[in-house]
Order: C-alpha cells, then structure tokens, then sequence
C-alpha cells in the first residue's frame, strides 16, 4: 500500500497518494519510519507545507533530501530562517548536493511536477 502511495506521488495523483499512505499507517500501526518520508513527500507535492514538515519531523535520522524537502518547506511558510537552517544541514550531510542529479533521480511522470520542485529548491546552492 505505501509504495502504491509512492507510485501515486510520481504519477501526480497526491491526494489519492495520501489516502493510500494514510490507510496503510492505519493498518499498520507499528509501521516504518519511512513511511512518514512518503507522507511528507505527499504533503509537500500538494502544498500543505506545515503538514509535511510534521510529517518529517518524524523521522529521527533525516537524509540529506529530508533537509532539502524541509528547507523547502520553510521558504515556502516564509520561515527564511529556518529554511536556511536546513539548507545548511543539507549541504552539511551532502556537500557535494546536485539538485539537477537530484531531480533526475525522482522518477515523476510529469516534467512539470519535477520542475515545479527544482524552482521551489534551486535556491539551495548558490
């Protein structure tokens, strides 16, 4: 069910993304961290940017793209501190971040959802 969710976020479907991911948290009570990751994805692809750094937060040993996401997220609540906190863990945990590899690594169905995400992160590296 979540990796249903997951195919659902990169086939612009976000809110049947979410009900899935939902459903399968419900379900499994004691499920895996991660799946706060693809809920927070979620989230983030549909705007609610409050929702999905709540979900992040979740995740107790964020990777380098968690902070990316985050740091998104706080930009677009204008939190420019906070974002810029995160900004600074990303490059901390990835020093050599790409955001072109980045995008190119997310398999959207739709060029213009993963450009949508590299305009709201090209800020990231100067």
């Amino acid at each position: 069910m979540i990796e249903y969710g997951r195919y659902l976020i990169y086939i612009d479907r976000p809110e049947e993304a979410l009900s899935r991911i939902r459903d399968a948290m419900r379900l499994n009570p004691l499920h895996l961290e991660w799946f706060w990751n693809i809920q927070g994805r979620s989230l983030h692809l549909l705007g609610r940017h409050a929702d999905a750094l709540a979900a992040f937060r979740h995740i107790t040993n964020p990777s380098y793209y968690h902070f990316g996401y985050m740091a998104a997220c706080y930009r677009a609540l204008g939190e420019s501190a906070a974002a810029e906190a995160m900004r600074a863990r990303l490059l901390e945990a990835e020093p050599n971040f790409d955001i072109a590899r980045f995008i190119a690594s997310l398999p959207h169905r739709s060029a213009e959802s993963a450009q949508r995400f590299a305009v709201e992160i090209e800020w990231l590296i100067p």
